[in-house]
């Protein structure tokens, strides 16, 4: 699969399936195997059938997203020229006019690849089953987004050319774009999420966008210096700190089908133990971080 070789990688499956015809797991990897392949109606049957022999999710998730949407990645131009990489899953309706739902993220919007669907779209399944225009994107400098990503980005009130963006900024010139470039909406755009999801669409609500509809917020991360997440009354709150930017905080981190590198695998379950040997906060830089994390610096 990784290598496109989809033919061998059919029928390896098929026999797979043909020799574990009772197995739940075999139909789910068959399914998987035929959608990366483009597939979409065989991906489909062997998910289903994963489903008749497991009462499982998953399986039932994929089939009814392979059966009811499109999938569409594009590099969506802001005002100064960088792209910022997004994904769209459209419902397949005719010509039924539907609302985008869009979540802006610092965390990966993967699968990239054109084939490989997530399983479940919205927040919740009320929100595939009611079906929006679920629009992922990838923040200024995170994932497969061009730019420099500032953690925590400021809101600047007065712009006075192209070259003054901001995360308002990048969320009004990705919905002018949306508008012009996806069909089927209905004019109306909606944004929600929690913590840093629920920063970006806070930032989205300063945008002023005439076509933003309803912005729903959970516990948006506001100001890491007082209190929020990292600094607890005023102490620096270790362990949540390095737990959060070991992965999160990588500068220029490629991704190609939603993951991501670690640059710290606890050597023990006795973290009490580990953090201690580690010593002062200068220590974790040397022994770990390498300067690779902005924000910790």
């Amino acid at each position: 699969l990784q290598e496109e070789r989809f033919t061998e990688a059919s029928l390896f499956f098929d026999l797979c399936t043909d020799e574990f015809s009772n197995s739940y797991w075999a139909f789910y990897q068959a399914g998987r195997a035929y959608m990366t392949c483009g597939q979409f109606n065989i991906a489909i049957d062997r998910f289903e059938k994963s489903y008749e022999l497991k009462n499982w999710f998953i399986t039932k998730r994929f089939a009814d997203v392979l059966k009811n949407y499109t999938k569409t990645v594009a590099d969506i131009p802001m005002r100064d020229g960088i792209k910022l990489k997004t994904i769209i899953y459209a419902p397949k309706a005719g010509d039924e006019k539907f609302p985008f739902l869009v979540i802006r993220s610092p965390y990966g919007i993967g699968p990239y690849e054109k084939n490989v669907f997530r399983s479940v779209l919205g927040p919740t399944l009320n929100f595939d089953t009611e079906r929006f225009i679920f629009v992922f994107q990838d923040v200024r400098g995170k994932g497969m987004s061009e730019g420099d990503f500032v953690e925590v980005r400021p809101f600047i009130p007065d712009k006075v050319t192209s070259k003054d963006t901001d995360e308002s900024t990048d969320a009004f010139d990705t919905f002018e774009w949306l508008l012009k470039n996806i069909p089927n909406h209905n004019n109306k755009i909606g944004l929600c999420g929690g913590s840093y999801h629920a920063f970006y669409s806070l930032m989205a609500l300063l945008s002023k966008h005439p076509a933003l509809a309803a912005v729903a917020l959970e516990a948006p991360v506001t100001d890491w210096f007082i209190g929020d997440d990292f600094h607890r009354n005023g102490a620096f709150h270790l362990l949540q700190a390095v737990n959060f930017f070991k992965t999160y905080g990588v500068e220029g981190n490629e991704m190609t089908s939603g993951s991501s590198e670690s640059i710290l695998n606890y050597p023990s379950p006795d973290l009490y133990s580990f953090f201690l040997d580690v010593g002062p906060l200068k220590n974790w830089n040397e022994k770990y971080f390498k300067d690779r994390i902005p924000f910790w610096n």
